[in-house]
C-alpha cells in the first residue's frame, strides 16, 4: 500500500475535545512518519467547520466545500506546525475590522496584549493611540524592533525619540525611545539598563521577527545572552511595577506569546486580538515562473516602456547579486536614463551623501518623486508606504534568503491595490536553520548532540572551562528558536508553493502571464549579467585600492554606522587585510565574498593548525563566558563558533585522503569509504550539515559535497576501463591552485584565527 510517490491523505474526524485533538495528531505524526519513510508524500485534510466527520462536512457543506479543503490540504511538516498558529487557547476577542478603531479597549488588568490582525488594518495606528494614552498618563514607552530604519519610522509615527536622538532632541528621551532589539545590553549606544524602565509600556512591533532576530540573527550574536538576559530583566519589571506588553503582528502565533509569558517569572494576564477581517477586492498577483527572475524583469522592463511608475523589491542588495538592488538600478538607469530612479538598501540609508539617506520616516513624501525605487528588505516590515495613485504594479524577486512570511509582509508595503508580480525561488535549501530539521525534537536534539560532542572532544583535551559554562542557558529562549527555526525551514523547503498559498489565503488572485510579454527575456538575462560583472569588478577593484587603515582607523570604521561608500570600501580593505594576512586583490574579494573563509578555517584546523584546534575553541568558550558575563552560553551559538566536533567527524570519515593531489579515485574504490560515511550519515548531518541518501548517492557524488565544506572539489582526470566497465578517474584536491599555504602560514605566525 505504502509506495514511493503515492500522495497518503489524511482526512480524521475534527474533534474539538483537547486531549482528543493532542491524540490524533499524535496518530497522524506516528503513522505520517512510517508511510514518509517508504517514500510517499504525506498530506492532512482539516477544517474549521462545526461538523465533525467528512462525511457529515459534506452532507452539511456540499461536494465543492469539500473540494476546497482537498485542494487546501496541507504537507505533513506544515500540519505539525499548524497548531502554533492557533490562538484559541488564549480565548481571543474576535473581530472584522478593517481598519482597527479606537473602540477596540484594552481590559484594564491586561498584562500581555497581543494584535493579530492582517496587514494595512491599521495596526500601528491602533498602538499610536495606546501610546498616546499612556505617555498622557506619565509612563514611558519602549519600542523595540529588528531594524534600525525601522525604529526610526515608528518612532516618527509615535511622537517619541529615536536612541540616536535623545541626546539633542527636547525630550530627551522622557517619553520613551525606540531602539533595536540589538541593543539591549550596557556595552550598546544606548548603554541599555531594564531597571530604567519601572511602569514601563513595552511595543513589540512585528514581534515574530523581533524575536526571531534576538534569537538567531548574527548581528545579536555576540551579546546574544546578556541581550536575552536583559530581555527578562524588562519584562519582568514593566509587568511588576504595574506596566504593559503589546505584541503585534500580521502572523501573530504562539511561538511569540508563549515565549514572552515563559520569561516572564509570573502568572500575566494575556488579552489577544484576533482581527479576521479579509479584504473583498482581491489584489491582483501574477507569479513567474522558471530557475532564475528573468521573466519577471522583462515584464517589468515592458511596463517601464508604457510608462509605468514601479515599486520593485529585492533580495540581494550586494554588487555580487544579480537580481540585487545595485544591479537592478544599473541596468534600469543605462536603458532608462530619463527616469528618476531611486535605490533603497542598508547602504544606500546609511550613506550621507545618497538621496535615500535617512527616508523610513519621510516615503510617502519621497518616493512620489521617482518614476522608478528599487528597495532591499531593508523595506520589509513596519513601514507603511500610503501613497495612492503614484505607483502602477509593484515587483518581488524572492531568491530565499527571506522567510515565508516576510516575503508576504514585503510585497503589503505598498497600500494601493495596484497589482503585485513576483518571482520565487523554488525550494530554499541553502538557507535553512541548523540541520535543516522540521522537527521541533529533532532539531533540538541534534543541537544538544553537536554540543555534548564538542563538550567530550574538549574535555579530552583536556580543557574543562565547559564545567563553568552553563549550556543550559534560557531554555525557553531555545525552544523557542526551534520552534521557528522548524517554521522557516518548513517554508524553505517548498518555498514558492508556501509563499503562493500565504498569499492566496490573505486575499490575492492568480492572473495569468501573456506570453508575448515575456519575449527577449534571455536577451536581458545576459544584459544583466554582463551589468553585474561591470559593477562587481569595479567594486573589488576599487576596494584593492583603498589605503589599508590602521587598527584603530579600522575599529573606528567598524563601530561607525553612517559610512559613505568610500568608508565601507576602506573598512572592507582592512578587514580582509587582518583576516588573510596577504595582498588583498581583487580575486581575494571575490573569494570572501563567496564563503571563503569559514572553509579555509575548517581546512587549517583539519590540517596544519590541528594541534591549535583545543586551543581556538577554548579562545572562543572562553570568549562566550566573558560575552555572556558567566550567565551561560546559548547551545545554536556556542555550535557555530566550535569546530572540535566538526573536525573529529572529517577525520573520522577519512576526509584527508582527498587532499593528496597524486592520489586518484573512482566510483567503485570508494566503495568500502562510502559505507563508512553511511554508517555514520546521521552525525554527519548533525555536525557538518551534509546530507547522504544511502539509496541514490554515489561516493563520489557524496565527496564532493562534503569537500566543498572546505572550499574544495575533486577533479575529473580521465576515464579508465573498457566499454563494459568505463569509470570516470578523479585526482585529488590541489590546495597550491590558491593561496591557502600562505594564509595557512600566516595563521601559524599568529596561533590562532
Amino acid at each position: 500500500f505504502a509506495q514511493e510517490d503515492r500522495e497518503i491523505i489524511f482526512c480524521f474526524d475534527n474533534d474539538t475535545k483537547p486531549e482528543t485533538v493532542k491524540n490524533v495528531r499524535s496518530a497522524i505524526a506516528k503513522t505520517g512518519k512510517l508511510f514518509a519513510q517508504e517514500g510517499c508524500r504525506v498530506s492532512v485534510i482539516t477544517w474549521d467547520y462545526p461538523e465533525k466527520g467528512v462525511d457529515d462536512l459534506i452532507a452539511a457543506r456540499g461536494v465543492d466545500c469539500f473540494d476546497q479543503l482537498y485542494k487546501a490540504r496541507l504537507p505533513l511538516s506544515k500540519f505539525h506546525l499548524i497548531h502554533l498558529f492557533d490562538l484559541s487557547k488564549y480565548s481571543p476577542l474576535k473581530v472584522n475590522q478593517r481598519y482597527l478603531s479606537e473602540s477596540l479597549v484594552t481590559p484594564e488588568d491586561a498584562q500581555i496584549i497581543g494584535l493579530r490582525s492582517p496587514k494595512g488594518t491599521g495596526k500601528t495606528e491602533w498602538l499610536t493611540y495606546q501610546i498616546l494614552k499612556f505617555i498622557r498618563m506619565g509612563k514611558r514607552v519602549l519600542v523595540i524592533t529588528h531594524r534600525i530604519q525601522l525604529a526610526k519610522a515608528l518612532c516618527s509615527r509615535f511622537g517619541i525619540d529615536h536612541i540616536e536622538e535623545v541626546r539633542n532632541s527636547e525630550t530627551q528621551g522622557v517619553l520613551g525611545y525606540g531602539l533595536c532589539i540589538d541593543s539591549l545590553h550596557p556595552h550598546s549606544g544606548a548603554r541599555f539598563n531594564p531597571d530604567d524602565w519601572q511602569e514601563a509600556v513595552v511595543i513589540l512591533d512585528e514581534c515574530e521577527q523581533v524575536i526571531w532576530h534576538l534569537l538567531n540573527s548574527s548581528t545579536c550574536q555576540t551579546n546574544r545572552v546578556v541581550i536575552i538576559e536583559n530581555f527578562k530583566r524588562l519584562l519582568n519589571i514593566a509587568i511588576t511595577t504595574g506596566g504593559r506588553i503589546y505584541l503585534s503582528d500580521a502572523d501573530l502565533s504562539c511561538v511569540a506569546i508563549d515565549y514572552v509569558s515563559q520569561l516572564i517569572d509570573s502568572t500575566v494576564q494575556t488579552w489577544v486580538v484576533d482581527n479576521l477581517y479579509s479584504r473583498n477586492k482581491k489584489r491582483r498577483l501574477y507569479s513567474y515562473s522558471g530557475s532564475d527572475p528573468r521573466q519577471l524583469v522583462t515584464a517589468l522592463v515592458k511596463a517601464i516602456e508604457r510608462e509605468e511608475k514601479v515599486l520593485a523589491h529585492t533580495t540581494g542588495q550586494k554588487a555580487k547579486s544579480k537580481w540585487g538592488s545595485i544591479n537592478l538600478e544599473s541596468y534600469l538607469s543605462s536603458r532608462f536614463p530619463e527616469l528618476k530612479i531611486l535605490r533603497i538598501d542598508s547602504e544606500s540609508v546609511s550613506d550621507p551623501h545618497h538621496p535615500a539617506y535617512g527616508c523610513m520616516a519621510n516615503l510617502n513624501n519621497l518616493l512620489p518623486l521617482y518614476d522608478v525605487v528599487i528597495c532591499s528588505p531593508v523595506i520589509e516590515t513596519g513601514v507603511s508606504i500610503d501613497i495612492k495613485n503614484h505607483f502602477d504594479s509593484v515587483w518581488c524577486i524572492a531568491q530565499g534568503v527571506q522567510t515565508v512570511d516576510a516575503v508576504c509582509q514585503t510585497l503589503e508595503r505598498l497600500r494601493d491595490d495596484v497589482p503585485r508580480h513576483i518571482w520565487i525561488k523554488k525550494t530554499a535549501k541553502g538557507n535553512r536553520i541548523g540541520n535543516g530539521s522540521v522537527s521541533i525534537k529533532g532539531l533540538l536534539a541534534s543541537q544538544h548532540k553537536q554540543t555534548t560532542a564538542n563538550i567530550r572532544l574538549l574535555q579530552q583535551a583536556g580543557i574543562n572551562d565547559f564545567d563553568e559554562l552553563e549550556v543550559n542557558f534560557s531554555p525557553e529562549s531555545l525552544i523557542a528558536w526551534s520552534t521557528r527555526s522548524c517554521i522557516v525551514n518548513t517554508g524553505k523547503n517548498d518555498y514558492r508553493f508556501e509563499v503562493i498559498n500565504k498569499l492566496l489565503d490573505n486575499g490575492y488572485e492568480f492572473k495569468p502571464i501573456l506570453e508575448d510579454l515575456l519575449d527577449g527575456s534571455d536577451i536581458i538575462k545576459d544584459q544583466i549579467k554582463f551589468t553585474q560583472e561591470q559593477n562587481y569588478q569595479n567594486y573589488c577593484h576599487a576596494i584593492t585600492k583603498m589605503s589599508t587603515p590602521t587598527d584603530s582607523e579600522l575599529e573606528q570604521l567598524n563601530n561607525k554606522k553612517v559610512k559613505t561608500t568610500e568608508e565601507r570600501y576602506r573598512e572592507r580593505k582592512g578587514n580582509l587585510s587582518k583576516r588573510y594576512g596577504i595582498e588583498v586583490t581583487p580575486s581575494l574579494v571575490e573569494k570572501d565574498d563567496q564563503g571563503w573563509y569559514p572553509q579555509l578555517q575548517l581546512h587549517y584546523y583539519l590540517t596544519l593548525g590541528n594541534a591549535y584546534l583545543a586551543q581556538k575553541d577554548q579562545r572562543s568558550l572562553n570568549k562566550i563566558k566573558e560575552q555572556g558575563q558567566e550567565l551561560g552560553g546559548f547551545i545554536p551559538d556556542i555550535n557555530r563558533k566550535l569546530l572540535s566536533a566538526k573536525v573529529t567527524a572529517l577525520k573520522l570519515i577519512n576526509i584527508e585522503q582527498f587532499l593528496d593531489p597524486e592520489a586518484e579515485f573512482s566510483r567503485l574504490g570508494l566503495g568500502q569509504w562510502l559505507d563508512l560515511v553511511i554508517q555514520f550519515r546521521h552525525d554527519l548531518k548533525t555536525i557538518l550539515g551534509v546530507a547522504v541518501n544511502p539509496e541514490k548517492d554515489s561516493a563520489i557524488a557524496v565527496a564532493q559535497r562534503i569537500l566543498k565544506k572546505l572550499g574544495l572539489k575533486l577533479e575529473f582526470k580521465c576515464w579508465r576501463g573498457d566499454r563494459s566497465d568505463k569509470q570516470r578517474i578523479y585526482s585529488g584536491c590541489n590546495i597550491d591552485l590558491d593561496w591557502r599555504s600562505q594564509i595557512f602560514d600566516y595563521w601559524l605566525s599568529k596561533g590562532q584565527v
